[in-house]
């Protein structure tokens, strides 16, 4: 036992020399210098929705160095745009594009105070029928005849009536009517109202009645340049010198009252004529030359005859003897058509 407690006594000894700094010559070691506490942040990435694709980083921005100003470079101005086409004219357009062509009618010879209904410039194609590109027909001068009445025999195959026209013009305008009657029934009964323009006889209202038939109605809207009906949705142009299927024989008189020697065979008159049904279309009037003709209980030698044919289907022929001694107004007018029906004749009582 001895020698184990001297031997731990040997070891304690040693020991505490150890912690007493022996031995003393010996130079203490350099403490070592504190290093430098070095920290990163770490930012754990976010977990993505579940079926979402990573979210990507913004591209990075891009600086552009200014151009310096002896380079800038001036935008041009941008090309003006071309207007859109123009729709096609209406009737008051087209009337004055026409009318630059047409030819300037001469003046009516009709009283001065008179007023004139219809400029000279109004003046339209297409009368055939709607969207037909005929020339409009031309104008002449006239000279209108005075007011009159006129008494007729009507005729129509075996039986005969009577008829009058009446033609009464003023400073205001003018008002006419023809009427017929077999026994006594009135068959045919037609008036017809409006002015004077340029070109003549300027109808505004055209009215007609038969018998059995409901009245039907022109009415010629001039300042709207246009021919509308009571009964039909149709309308026409309206062209200078338009006349209705009463007003044309007033019309033709005045024509070939203001220079009647010009009319020899196969001289023509044109113009356009409406009736009360929607149906307007261009007559044309050949002379066939100076004709006896007979009226009722006598004979006129030089009459001045002329022919108008049919264009269609059902169409009207007109043969019309025009009086030189009544400012040409009709001595005789016949009516027919080619369905086979009789005609219908006007034959003046002297």
């Amino acid at each position: 036992m001895l020698p184990l407690a001297a031997l731990a006594l040997a070891v304690l000894a040693v020991h505490g020399l150890l912690l007493a700094g022996w031995p003393a010559s010996r130079p203490a070691a350099a403490s070592p210098a504190p290093r430098a506490l070095s920290v990163r942040h770490i930012v754990a990435p976010v977990a993505q929705p579940t079926g979402m694709p990573p979210a990507e980083a913004p591209p990075a921005a891009r600086t552009v160095p200014a151009k310096p100003a002896a380079m800038a470079v001036r935008r041009p101005l941008p090309s003006p745009v071309a207007p859109p086409a123009a729709p096609p004219p209406g009737p008051q357009v087209l009337a004055a594009q026409v009318a630059a062509d047409a030819p300037a009618p001469e003046a009516v010879d009709a009283p001065p105070s008179l007023p004139a209904l219809v400029p000279a410039a109004l003046t339209l194609a297409a009368m055939a029928s709607p969207g037909a590109a005929e020339p409009p027909p031309p104008t002449y001068r006239t000279r209108v005849p005075p007011s009159t009445q006129l008494q007729y025999e009507l005729r129509r195959g075996a039986l005969t009536g009577e008829g009058e026209l009446r033609w009464q013009r003023s400073a205001d305008g003018y008002e006419m009517s023809m009427e017929g009657s077999v026994f006594g029934f009135q068959v045919l009964s037609q008036a017809s109202r409006g002015g004077f323009d340029l070109a003549g006889v300027a109808p505004l209202r055209f009215v007609d009645r038969r018998r059995g038939r409901d009245l039907r109605a022109a009415n010629f809207q001039r300042d709207r340049g246009l021919i509308t009906y009571s009964g039909s949705s149709a309308q026409y142009p309206l062209p200078a010198g338009a006349q209705d299927r009463l007003s044309w024989m007033v019309q033709l008189a005045a024509i070939v009252e203001a220079e009647p020697a010009r009319f020899r065979p196969g001289e023509q008159v044109e113009m356009a004529v409406s009736g009360s049904r929607g149906d307007t279309d261009v007559w044309t009037f050949t002379v066939s030359g100076r004709e006896a003709v007979d009226i009722a209980g006598a004979r006129l030698e030089r009459s001045l005859a002329l022919r108008r044919e049919p264009r269609k289907p059902y169409d009207t022929r007109v043969e019309v003897w025009l009086d030189p001694a009544r400012h040409h107004l009709p001595a005789r007018i016949r009516l027919s058509s080619e369905r086979g029906a009789e005609a219908l004749d006007f034959v003046l009582k002297p």
